[in-house]
This record gives C-alpha cells, sequence and structure tokens, in this order.
C-alpha cells in the first residue's frame, strides 16, 4: 500500500489533550492484557475438557500441560506485558531498540517451524480483518511523534509487533510444543474477534485531537462468527 502524503504536523496537534499518549497507550496494554488473559483461560479450559473427554489421570500429557500452562501463566502475562510496554517507550522516544531494528519473527530452531508459521497466520489474520484501522494507527502515531512514515520497527501496534507478542510471551517458559501453537490459534482469533474494539477507540481519539480526522475510522473486515471449537 502506497502511504499517503500526509503533512507532518507534530506534537501541537493534540495540545488540547496533552495527556493523549499516555491514554493511547495505558488503553492499549490493559485491552491486549486482558486478551490474552482471556487466550490463556481458554487454553486452560481446552486441556481441561480435553483431559476429561479422554479420562486423562494424573501424569497423563493433558494434564501435565495444563499444568507447565499453569506454572508458566504468570511468566507469560510479564512477558507480554513488557513486550508492548517497550514498544510504546520505544515509540515515544523515536528509538528503535537494538532488538528491533529487523522487525522479524524468526524462530531458530527447526522443531518450531510450526510455531513459526503459526504466527504468520497471525499476522495475516489480523491484518485481513483490521487492516484499514492498523493503517489509520500507524499514520496517526507518525504524526504524533512528527514524521511521515513511522519505521516499522517503532509502532507497538503493528500487525507484526502484535503477533510478536504472543511468541515472545512463550520465549522463556517451558511448554510442550502442540500447546504453543494451541495458543497462537487462539490468539489470533482473539485479536480478530476484540482488536477492532480497541483500534476504534484509538482512532476516535486521535482524530478527536486532530490527527489526521480525514482517515476516519475505519471499522473491522465482517470476518463472521467464530468457530465454536478452538482447536482439534
Amino acid at each position: 500500500m502506497t502511504t499517503p502524503n500526509f503533512p507532518v504536523q507534530g506534537r501541537w496537534v493534540y495540545q488540547n489533550d496533552p495527556h493523549l499518549f499516555d491514554t493511547l497507550r495505558k488503553h492499549s496494554i490493559e485491552h491486549l492484557h486482558t486478551a490474552f488473559g482471556r487466550v490463556l483461560g481458554r487454553a486452560d479450559d481446552w486441556l481441561f475438557d480435553l483431559a476429561q473427554k479422554e479420562g486423562a489421570v494424573t501424569a497423563s500429557p493433558q494434564i501435565d500441560a495444563m499444568r507447565s500452562l499453569r506454572m508458566a501463566r504468570a511468566s507469560m502475562e510479564r512477558g507480554f506485558l513488557a513486550h508492548f510496554e517497550s514498544g510504546f517507550d520505544a515509540l515515544h522516544r523515536k528509538i528503535v531498540p537494538a532488538d528491533k531494528a529487523n522487525v522479524t519473527l524468526s524462530l531458530v530452531e527447526e522443531d518450531q517451524l510450526e510455531a513459526q508459521l503459526a504466527s504468520e497466520v497471525v499476522i495475516e489474520a489480523i491484518t485481513r480483518a483490521h487492516g484499514p484501522a492498523l493503517d489509520a494507527v500507524e499514520y496517526r502515531f507518525a504524526v504524533m511523534i512528527g514524521q511521515h512514515k513511522l519505521d516499522p520497527a517503532l509502532n507497538p501496534l503493528s500487525a507484526v509487533s502484535l503477533a510478536n507478542g504472543v511468541q515472545i510471551a512463550q520465549s522463556e517458559v517451558s511448554l510442550p510444543e502442540n500447546l504453543r501453537v494451541v495458543l497462537f490459534k487462539l490468539y489470533e482469533r482473539e485479536l480478530v474477534q476484540n482488536l477492532g474494539t480497541l483500534l476504534t477507540e484509538l482512532n476516535a481519539r486521535m482524530s478527536a485531537a486532530g490527527i489526521l480526522p480525514e482517515l476516519g475510522n475505519p471499522r473491522p473486515v465482517d470476518t463472521g462468527p467464530a468457530p465454536a471449537a478452538a482447536t482439534q
């Protein structure tokens, strides 16, 4: 997509709301944290239901996976939050962190190829459902920091950054590989269904502050009802 040639308006455009950036950051992180909490809760429920269905006992793979998920939950939530907090910090400072200079979702281990592919599916699904709204947020973020075009690594709410959140959350914990893929699938569906609420709010706030009001407030694409079951 060709980037529109918008004028750089700079910080003066939201002097009527000097706390705008902090508001956008707070609402974004709270929304995403809640969404990720639902993902972890659904994964736990899925494992529990699977164990019940198969008559699993204490030492079964399903019970072990559920135990691993519960032990890892706090660490995963911390990693997830830290990813987006550092992303908004970088945007505010207009400095790309060294570890984000190349925005990729590379998972080195060959046995994690399935998770790599799952993360790419997350990006595609988010972009398909919310592409116009994500673009509007990106253009407005650029204007807020006085730039014509935003470096992808400075956008904490790009499709890549959003997908990176679930990958980074899992990076320091031990989980069965099939559970990692389930988390990606649940996260994808959560964002497809509920990210639009956040993006609509962000675009409305920035437009009301005078930041590219001509972009309007793009709505999510109708993706149809979500499947009843999360995974097979």
